[in-house]
């Protein structure tokens, strides 16, 4: 099987079951506010908060309003980037809505964000405070 294919199908796959996972939340979310407001006489079914596409009445992606980030590895060439923007661009994510980031650059910037600490009883997620330092190290086999 081309790894073409294996690749896109992968990425369809998350992208399918991310997009279902954002309509339950958002089905839910909608339920919870309209039970909050008293009006319990409608119901919530899977077609409430999905886009209609006019042309053929169905159910639109999510896609058009996500703007996927997909990782590669810092070392790998032009050629296998592209290959992996084909295989997303495949899988039905627009061109326009993908950005290819580094592994290292998004360990990097979610490190900026994120401060993670562990004791005994809980990891904890913190904000670092301004001036802090962090090392992000790269590790590959060779």
């Amino acid at each position: 099987m081309p790894a073409l294919k294996i690749f896109s199908e992968s990425i369809k796959f998350f992208k399918e079951h991310f997009e279902h996972l954002l309509e339950k939340i958002t089905l839910r979310v909608k339920e919870n506010e309209r039970n909050m407001s008293g009006d319990v006489s409608e119901s919530v079914n899977d077609n409430d908060e999905r886009k209609v596409d006019p042309k053929n009445n169905a159910a639109c992606s999510w896609s058009a309003d996500i703007l996927w980030v997909l990782t590669v590895p810092a070392i790998w060439s032009d050629e296998a980037k592209q290959f992996m923007r084909e295989a997303a661009i495949q899988a039905g994510i627009q061109d326009d809505h993908l950005v290819l980031a580094l592994e290292p650059e998004s360990a990097a910037l979610l490190c900026k964000q994120l401060k993670l600490t562990e004791n005994s009883n809980a990891t904890n997620i913190e904000e670092f405070e301004p001036g802090s330092k962090f090392m992000v190290v790269d590790c590959m086999e060779q």
